[in-house]
C-alpha cells in the first residue's frame, strides 16, 4: 500500500478528526479541536500545527496515522534548549507494519534533543534502536476509592463507556487552611503575575546546571496547567511568610473505567511540604470523586521519598526516553516531572465541536 508522511493542513482536518474519533475513541481529547487551539496556536513554545503535527495519509488521501508534538524547555550546561515531547503515536489496525517507526522518525528529525515519555514496550524498542536512552523514572499509586473503583471497572467493561471529565469537580478545590508548615491554597491562577514567584521557586529547587533539567517560564506555566482551551488542573501552594514553600499540579480523568487523580508537577526541597502536599492532595482529589492516585517523577530525590512513605510502585510502568543527537557528550542526570508531556491529558473537558 502507498502512503506518506505529511505535515498537518487545514485540507487533512477533517479527516484527522475522523481518524482521531475511530482510533482513540468518541468523545477522545485528541479529536477535540481545542487540543490542536491549545497545543498548536497557544503554547508559547510551539513551531505551529504544520510542523508538530505529523500524519500518515494513504494514496486516497485518508489520514492512517498520526504523532503529535509538545515543546518544553529544558535547561542544561547555563543554556535554554527547546525539546520536542513526542505523544499520542497512533496508526490504524491493518497499517501498522513500519508506518509508527516512520512518523516518530520525522517527528525527531532535525532535532538535537527528544523526549518520548510513557512509551509502551514496542514503541520504546524502536526508539532504543534509533537512539533513545532510557531515563531513570518511577510510577507510583495510591487507591482513593478501591471499592468504587471496581464498581466501574465492571461496568466500563459492560457497557464500554466511561464518563467526560467537566470543570464541575473545580468546585471542591477553592479552599484555604493552615498548620504548622504554612498557609495551604487550593486554587486556579488566571494570571501571569498570580504565578511568577511560583515559576522562580520551581526552577530555584533544581539548580543543578550539570543535570538536564525541566525548565519553567510564567507563560508556559499558565499556559500548561490553566489555558481555557487546555487540560484542568487544580493547584496546591503551601507559603511561609508569604512565600512560596511548594507545590503541587493534579489532573483528573477517566482512564479505563477509573476516575485517576494524576500529580503532574510537584517541587519543594523539605520532605515535610513534600507529604503534606501528597495528603492534602489525595484528600482534596477524593473529596474531588477519584477513584486512584498516581504520581509519576523523573527526579531521584523525589522516587526515594515517595518510597519511604510507603506508596506503592507500578512495575509494568511505561518506559520514558529520551534522544540526544551529540551522544559523546550527552548529559548523564536528569531532572523532570511528567508535565514535560502529556501526563493528564485526560483531563481536557468535554469536546467541542466548536469554540467561540
Amino acid at each position: 500500500m502507498t502512503y506518506s508522511i505529511v505535515p498537518f493542513t487545514e485540507t487533512l482536518a477533517d479527516e484527522y478528526f475522523q481518524f482521531a474519533r475511530h482510533s482513540f475513541g468518541q468523545g477522545a481529547y485528541q479529536a477535540n479541536p481545542d487540543y490542536l487551539h491549545w497545543l498548536y496556536s497557544s503554547s508559547p513554545f510551539t513551531q505551529g500545527v504544520g510542523v508538530d503535527l505529523r500524519l500518515a495519509v494513504d494514496a486516497a488521501g485518508r489520514v492512517i496515522g498520526c504523532i503529535h508534538c509538545m515543546r518544553m524547555p529544558w535547561r542544561w550546561q547555563g543554556e535554554t534548549l527547546c525539546v520536542p515531547s513526542l505523544h499520542n503515536t497512533m496508526v490504524a489496525t491493518g497499517h501498522r507494519k513500519g508506518i509508527g517507526g516512520l512518523l516518530l522518525g520525522q517527528a525527531f528529525r532535525g532535532e538535537l534533543h527528544a523526549f518520548a515519555p510513557g512509551a509502551p514496550e514496542a514503541v520504546a524498542t524502536g526508539l532504543l534502536r534509533v537512539g533513545f536512552i532510557r531515563t531513570d523514572t518511577a510510577w507510583h499509586m495510591r487507591w482513593l476509592r478501591p471499592v468504587e473503583a471496581g464498581m466501574h471497572i465492571a461496568l466500563s467493561r459492560v457497557f464500554r463507556k466511561t464518563g467526560l471529565i467537566t470543570s464541575d469537580w473545580m468546585q471542591f478545590l477553592m479552599t484555604d487552611f493552615e498548620d504548622a508548615e504554612g498557609v495551604w491554597r487550593c486554587w486556579r491562577p488566571n494570571s501571569v503575575a498570580e504565578v511568577t514567584g511560583i515559576v522562580a521557586f520551581a526552577n530555584a529547587c533544581w539548580p543543578d546546571e550539570s543535570a538536564f533539567t525541566q525548565y519553567w517560564t510564567p507563560e508556559l506555566f499558565l499556559w500548561r496547567f490553566f489555558h481555557p482551551h487546555g487540560p484542568k488542573h487544580s493547584l496546591l501552594t503551601v507559603s511561609c511568610n508569604g512565600q512560596c514553600a511548594g507545590y503541587a499540579v493534579f489532573s483528573i480523568g477517566w482512564r479505563h473505567g477509573v476516575k485517576v487523580a494524576r500529580l503532574v508537577e510537584i517541587r519543594t526541597v523539605e520532605k515535610r511540604k513534600f507529604c503534606g502536599l501528597l495528603s492534602y492532595g489525595a484528600r482534596i482529589m477524593r473529596g474531588a470523586g477519584a477513584h486512584l492516585l498516581l504520581a509519576f517523577t523523573g527526579d531521584a530525590q523525589h522516587n526515594a521519598w515517595l518510597r519511604a512513605i510507603g506508596w506503592r510502585s507500578w512495575r509494568r510502568a511505561p518506559q520514558t526516553l529520551i534522544y540526544h543527537r551529540n551522544r559523546a557528550n550527552a548529559p548523564t542526570a536528569y531532572r523532570f516531572m511528567p508535565s514535560v508531556g502529556d501526563y493528564g491529558f485526560e483531563s481536557f473537558t468535554t469536546p467541542q465541536q466548536s469554540r467561540e
